[in-house]
């Protein structure tokens, strides 16, 4: 199961509303999407990434792994040859 931090919201009422903040600081930002998928597939290859269902009515599942692993085949495949 993932781990989440506790709930922790700070409520502070002004003339115009409520402004509601957190006291924890973010993490550093992901570079980039895909990093996202990097680092899932290395930590939890196997877990559902995408699913769907197909024409029988059962899922159809991609794992994070699988999911890389396309991902990469198509970098390959789009990747302009090498000029020697």
């Amino acid at each position: 199961m993932l781990a989440l931090l506790a709930p922790e919201v700070r409520v502070r009422h002004t003339a115009t509303g409520v402004v509601l903040s957190s006291p924890i600081t973010p993490g550093d930002p992901a570079r980039c999407i895909g990093d996202w998928l990097v680092r899932w597939a290395r930590e939890r290859p196997a877990a559902t990434f995408l699913a769907e269902r197909d024409p029988d009515g059962s899922w159809a599942r991609m794992s994070y792994g699988e999911a890389l692993e396309a991902v990469e085949a198509c970098s390959i495949v789009a990747r302009p040859p090498i000029a020697r």
